[in-house]
């Protein structure tokens, strides 16, 4: 959001970036806090007998 550093408030420059002015707050206060892929099964592999 270079936009909130160059002294616009937080709403316009969250609609200059595309994002709503919630998700702006969320990331200025927290970083860019994006998801990450886990690397454990959430379910069990049907295919294991047959691979």
């Amino acid at each position: 959001m270079k936009n909130r550093q160059t002294g616009l408030n937080q709403e316009v420059s969250s609609a200059k970036s595309g994002i709503s002015p919630r998700s702006g707050r969320r990331i200025e206060q927290y970083g860019n806090t994006s998801k990450k892929p886990h690397d454990w099964r959430t379910r069990e592999d049907p295919f294991t007998e047959v691979w």
